[in-house]
């Protein structure tokens, strides 16, 4: 069993101070595996089921993927707290599909929330060089550069470009210093590239230290945002705040629920 199966398997799912409806301040568990919920009619067995343990999964997952206006978000179930609460999906027991072809998810309404999840979290590859594209948002960047830990902050900005490019290199060089400049992999001589053929140029703006605070990080790749490239590298790990591809520079557009075709 692997950890992520053995800690979904000691999941316990703990509901404190249930009040939908005719249940008065129940607090309940449910362990891992098939549980059954069961009583006389009338005893709130849907109450908890559905309108509380359900509903409240239900609605954390549309919080979580922030869809529609604040006004129609679904009010949280009456219960004072419930832990170990996960995605959940509800199928009928009189539900009636005479579709061949359909799933759980699409007979459920579960599929078009599926299509969210994917062009939101999928990971997207380059389709001419196959290296992964993913752009971050601000916070996510930072969380990204101090997991990457110390090192230099660079910002590639020539990438397989044709030209001697002697007039970018003089203005990098005398802003950065010559040592911070590199061309095809190598510190840059101060000699221009041979023209005719495809350079990679990359400038060091800056080093982060062991221990950088976040308010460093936000500092740093400011500055690198500001030399107006999409792609910052920090600890030779790339940090996209843009859909292009860190290999061939290629523009990746964003995945849209629709890019999820739906079964035939």
């Amino acid at each position: 069993m692997t950890e992520d199966r053995a800690v979904t398997a000691g999941r316990v799912l703990r509901v404190a101070g249930a009040s939908e409806h005719n249940l008065r301040d129940v607090d309940v568990e449910f362990g891992s595996g098939l549980t059954a919920v069961v009583g006389v009619s009338g005893s709130g067995k849907s109450s908890l089921a559905f309108d509380t343990v359900h509903h409240e999964a239900r609605r954390r997952f549309l919080q979580t993927l922030s869809l529609g206006s604040p006004w129609l978000r679904m009010p949280p179930a009456r219960v004072r707290r419930i832990d170990g609460l996960g995605p959940a999906v509800a199928v009928e027991q009189n539900s009636l599909n005479r579709n061949p072809a359909s799933t759980v998810a699409t007979s459920t309404g579960l599929h078009p929330f599926l299509r969210i999840l994917f062009a939101r979290f999928a990971e997207v590859a380059c389709p001419s060089c196959g290296r992964q594209v993913r752009a971050l948002s601000d916070e996510e960047r930072v969380a990204a550069a101090l997991a990457a830990g110390p090192g230099p902050v660079e910002v590639p900005l020539v990438r397989g470009v044709e030209g001697r490019h002697a007039r970018l290199l003089a203005l990098l060089a005398d802003r950065f210093g010559p040592d911070a400049v590199t061309v095809d992999g190598a510190m840059w001589t101060g000699r221009a590239p041979v023209a005719g053929r495809s350079h990679d140029i990359t400038v060091r703006i800056g080093r982060l230290p062991a221990g950088a605070a976040a308010g460093e990080v936000r500092a740093a790749l400011a500055a690198a945002d500001a030399l107006g490239c999409p792609e910052v590298l920090v600890a030779g790990v790339p940090l996209l705040r843009a859909p292009v591809c860190p290999g061939c520079g290629a523009w990746v557009p964003r995945l849209r629920p629709a890019d999820l075709r739906d079964p035939p």
